[in-house]
Formats: structure tokens, C-alpha cells, sequence
């Protein structure tokens, strides 16, 4: 549907108050407002103009003269005739001749513009529009217009603009023309969709949103509806804890519910061997003569027993270990038997080519020449010239020995590939088992005994802490089987403890890697030789398989402890260690 096209200003009224403030005047207005330059005739041209606009208002005065006296229709009632106004326009033309002609062309078009205006003004308050057909009310002296108020009302319309819309554009009796097309306009009460965007637009205050022909997609953003989703469960699990704490807030024995329940009259175990409800009537009698008795309540003899002479079996519930897989292991060879083994599988590869060969499927491959059968091989060539065939004869060599060494080379692992192998084997072990191993060392202030449990404890992946105390040294590792095989021969059987070593130089205190590095293993560090060495011993105080590493995510390291309290509690839950290597140590002292 085409947009509504705007009322034209044929009243010349003021644009705000016909199209409102942001609407565009009209050509008329904008017309006055930016008149042309005058020229040698202009005076004449300006007096035609408003001789022009003088009749057309009288024009339309006649008009609505005329049409007040016509019989209006049932819907619409006609405007009622107004008397003449106090200024006729027969005046106004002998009032312009006796203006003086030296004014200015622009104070007389000001000046016939403000006469027009009152003109119309006047006859716009004495027509009295149809109460139904008017959106605007009018005051209560323009709704009675007759001889006795023609001077008020020509008076009271004079000082102010007229409002509202011309009693002409709201009457159905002559029906206005599309200029454009030349078809009748629809009135807007015809049209209801008109009239409802004119309600939505009284009720909001605003007129009707203007739809664009092109709207785009919108989409939902992502997530929105699972967000709705777990708020509609939120909220149904809430109600169902509080419909739930309702109805055990409503019960009266809430408090009864919570207690024991008292012991039944017979234990169901019981109900099949007895005859009675109750133990209360089986009497007090030895186990002999109840079941001797002939109206014993005992049923454990008898016809009527459940207890017969045959077996019942319980049906076999598979253990917890039968559904784990185990990898069946290859079998152990020894070094001749594993040499005899390849020896055979090369045979019969190297069989198997030649009889490919021989078939025709393979080409045959070149005769192998050395320095060695060279005349046998290569007899005529190596006669004809035998300095060419030798130097031929060492290219095909060192061909041969390359080619075996490249091979080799694309065998060979590089250094972070047999890392990661041997990180690999440390993982496979330790899903085998953990285990935990607590050394007491009587001195360990020697660096070289430092050094090595350090190192060790490290190559092998192994976790834990050093206790050093004045007293004795706790060393606490975990770990694999494998690994704490290794470090329990190297702490009992391979390091010598009666001899501390070689002293070497300390580190450089101004490099701060190297005191990283050593940390706190060089606290407590007495001197070797206030050391009785030949009574320093490593004894291995505690060891047992455990769940799981208590000192998981840090490397082996060495805490510093004066007391007992302190070394409590750098071994955290481990602090039992501690007790057990103390009393082992009285337990010694104590025998000696």
C-alpha cells in the first residue's frame, strides 16, 4: 500500500502546525520564504500575486457559503453558513489602492500575507465542523456560531492560528482526487487498516513502525537454548526438593521415622525351621529334647523339615582378577640358543631368493668381487688390465661398505628417541606396582655419598626426600620395582660408606646456577674428618609396596632438620618413617 500523501497547505498556515515540526514545508511557503529578485516590473508582478490570492479566497468563501445551504448527508452533516466577515474581500483590493506605493515590495507582501490569513482565519472559526467527523474538540463559543458572535469570534481567531483540520478535508460530500493517478482517495475512516495504525499511534504516542521489504536473518546465538534448558532443570529440581521437604515437614512422626525399627518377632532365617510366629512360644528346653519332642516347634528333623540330605550348590561368581588380560610373555632364550635361531631364519631367507631367482621371478644379483678372487672371478678382464679392474673393484668395496654404514645410520635411534624409549619402559614398570624403601645412614656428609643417592634417585624416576639431621640421615625413595632393585643394590652393596671420597672443590658461589643446583644438599655439612668413618653404616629400615607417591610432582630433594619435630613434618604422612628409624637405632644401641 502506497504511503499517505500530505495535506497541501491551502490556508497557508503555519507549517508547524500543519505538518509538524520535522515535516518539509510547502512550495508555496518555501516559495515566500526565498522570493525571487525583483525586476523592472516587480511591483506589477507582486500586486497580480496577491490580486490572485485575494480571489482565490473568495472563491472558497462562496463555495462553503453555497454548500452550507445544500442538505447534508446522514453520516456526515455539512458545515453551517457563517456570516461575512467584518473585512469583505470587495474591501481588501480598494484598502491595497490606498496603500502608499513607496513601501517596499517585501513590507506589502508581508502585509497582504497577514490580511489573507485573518481572512480565512475568520471563516475557519464561524464553520462549525461535525462533532463525529472532528478529532480535535472546539471551545464552547465557536460551537454555537451565529450574527451575535460573528464580532467575538472574527475578534478571538484574529489573535491566534487556527487548529485542528478544515472542515473541507474531513466532509465526505465532495470527494477528494488523487492528483497523480486521478482516483477518488479513500476517506481514512473507510480503511481499517488506517484506523487501527491511528489507534496504535493515539494509545503509544508514536505512529506505526515502518517494515522493511528486506529483513535480515536473525539467529540465536550459541548456546541460548541449552542455557534455557538447564534452567528449566534447575528450576524443576528445585521444586521437586522443596515439594519433597514439604511433604516430610507435614508428616507428624517425622522424628519416629528416623529411629531404629524394633526387631521382628522372627528372623527370617529362622521363619523356614520353625513352626511358630514368635519365639516366645518355643519353651525353655535343652537342643536335645526340643528335638526329641514330638510337638516340638523345631523343625529340624522330620517330614516336614526343610532340611534334606542333598547339597546345594551357589552358582559361581567370576573374580574380579578374571577379567584382566594377561600378556603372555615370549620365551626366554639364551645367547647360543638366540644365535642358532637367526643363523636358520637368514638361511631360509636366503634360500627363498634364490629360488625366486632361479624361477626367473627376481634378477640374478651381480657377482660379489674382492681383492681376494679377483683372477678367479674376473680372469680374462683382470689380464687385459688389471689396474682398471682393481681400481672397479675397490669402488664396488667402498659402494658396499657405505651403503651398510647409511643403513645402519636410518637404523639408529637419535638421542631424544631413546629418551622417550626409556621414559616409556619407566612408565610400563611403574603400572606394574609402586613401591616405597627407607635407608638410615649414620653419616651422610661425605659430597661424593651426596652426589650418588642424588643422581641415582633421578636416572631411576624415583621420588622422596633426605632427611638431614645432626643425629642420622633419613633417605626416603618410591618408585617402581625395577628401579628401587637398582637403588637398593647400589645403597647396601655397591657404595662403600667407611670411605668418604675425594674432596673436591665447592662450587662458585657467585654463580647462582651452581647453588640452585646443589640447593640444601650442602646443609649440615660437618667436617670428614671429625667423621668416625669405619662406623658409618646404610641399613634399609622399611620396605613395602604402597597405593600411591606421596611425594608425586617434585624431584628427589634434601630438607634441612635440626629437631624431630622438623622432620616430622617434612616427611608429612610419612612421619612414621621417622619414629620407626629412631627406635631402630635405640634398638642398636641397645645390644651393644
Amino acid at each position: 500500500m502506497p504511503p499517505k500523501r500530505p495535506i497541501r497547505n491551502v490556508f497557508d498556515d503555519d507549517d508547524e502546525e500543519q505538518h509538524g515540526p520535522g515535516a518539509t514545508p510547502p512550495k508555496k511557503a518555501r516559495a515566500e520564504a526565498n522570493p525571487a529578485p525583483a525586476t523592472a516590473n516587480g511591483a506589477n508582478s507582486i500586486q497580480a500575486q496577491v490580486a490572485a490570492a485575494k480571489a482565490r479566497a473568495q472563491a472558497l468563501m462562496a463555495a462553503m457559503q453555497k454548500k452550507g445551504s445544500q442538505p447534508q448527508s446522514a453520516p456526515v452533516p455539512a458545515p453551517a453558513p457563517a456570516p461575512a466577515p467584518a473585512t469583505t474581500p470587495a474591501q481588501a483590493p480598494a484598502q491595497a489602492a490606498t496603500r502608499p506605493a513607496s513601501g517596499s515590495i517585501q513590507a506589502q507582501l508581508e502585509a497582504a500575507r497577514a490580511r489573507v490569513q485573518a481572512q480565512v482565519a475568520a471563516l475557519n472559526s464561524k464553520t462549525k465542523p461535525p462533532a463525529a467527523s472532528t478529532p480535535t474538540s472546539r471551545p464552547a463559543e465557536d460551537r454555537a456560531p451565529g450574527p451575535s458572535s460573528a464580532s467575538s469570534s472574527s475578534t478571538a481567531t484574529s489573535s491566534r492560528a487556527p487548529t485542528g483540520i478544515h472542515p473541507l478535508l474531513l466532509s465526505s460530500a465532495v470527494p477528494k482526487v488523487d492528483t497523480i493517478r486521478g482516483k477518488p482517495a479513500v476517506p481514512p475512516e473507510s480503511n481499517p487498516y488506517l484506523q487501527a495504525s491511528r489507534e496504535a499511534a493515539d494509545e503509544g504516542g508514536s505512529g506505526p513502525k515502518a517494515r522493511s521489504m528486506r529483513r535480515g536473518f536473525h539467529f540465536h546465538k550459541p548456546g541460548r537454548h541449552i542455557e534455557e534448558a538447564e534452567e528449566l532443570r534447575h528450576d524443576a529440581h528445585v521444586a521437586a526438593l522443596q515439594r519433597r521437604l514439604e511433604e516430610s515437614a507435614r508428616q507428624p512422626d517425622h522424628e519416629d521415622n528416623l529411629r531404629r525399627p524394633a526387631p521382628p518377632d522372627i528372623e527370617w532365617w529362622d521363619a523356614n525351621l520353625l513352626s511358630t510366629a514368635s519365639y516366645d512360644s518355643i519353651p525353655d528346653l535343652s537342643p536335645t529334647s526340643l528335638l526329641t519332642a514330638e510337638d516340638s516347634p523345631v523343625l529340624l528333623d522330620g517330614a516336614s523339615s526343610v532340611i534334606t540330605a542333598y547339597v546345594q550348590h551357589p552358582i559361581p561368581i567370576p573374580a574380579p582378577s578374571d577379567s584382566i588380560e594377561v600378556r603372555q610373555r615370549g620365551l626366554m632364550l639364551t645367547k647360543t640358543e638366540a644365535r642358532k635361531l637367526r643363523r636358520q631364519r637368514r638361511a631360509a631367507a636366503q634360500q627363498d631368493t634364490r629360488d625366486r631367482i632361479k624361477m626367473g621371478l627376481l634378477p640374478p644379483e651381480p657377482p660379489r668381487v674382492k681383492l681376494s678372487n679377483l683372477m678367479r672371478v674376473l680372469t680374462s678382464d683382470a689380464v687385459a688390465d688389471p689396474t682398471k679392474v682393481e681400481a672397479r673393484v675397490r669402488r664396488e668395496i667402498a659402494a658396499r661398505q657405505d651403503a651398510h654404514e647409511r643403513h645402519n645410520a636410518e637404523r639408529k635411534l637419535t638421542p631424544q628417541q631413546r629418551l622417550d624409549k626409556l621414559e616409556r619402559r619407566k612408565e610400563a614398570e611403574e603400572k606394574k606396582g609402586l613401591l616405597c624403601q627407607v635407608y638410615r645412614v649414620k653419616h651422610l656428609v661425605s659430597p661424593a655419598h651426596k652426589f650418588k643417592v642424588r643422581r641415582n634417585a633421578n636416572d631411576h624416576a624415583l621420588t622422596g626426600v633426605t632427611v638431614l639431621h645432626p643425629d642420622m640421615a633419613l633417605v626416603v625413595v618410591e618408585g617402581s620395582a625395577k628401579a628401587l632393585k637398582a637403588y637398593k643394590r647400589l645403597m647396601t652393596v655397591r657404595m662403600d660408606w667407611t670411605d668418604p671420597g675425594a674432596a673436591k672443590p665447592k662450587p662458585d658461589t657467585a654463580d647462582p646456577e651452581a647453588e640452585e643446583k646443589v640447593g640444601a644438599w650442602t646443609l649440615l655439612t660437618t667436617s670428614t674428618e671429625a667423621v668416625d668413618w669405619p662406623t658409618n653404616t646404610c641399613e634399609l629400615v622399611f620396605e613395602g609396596p604402597i597405593r600411591d607417591r606421596s611425594f608425586a610432582g617434585r624431584p628427589f630433594r634434601a630438607v634441612s632438620a635440626t629437631t624431630d619435630a622438623d622432620a616430622r613434618s617434612a616427611l608429612g604422612a610419612m612421619q612414621g618413617y621417622w619414629d620407626v628409624a629412631k627406635r631402630s637405632t635405640t634398638d642398636d644401641s641397645s645390644t651393644l
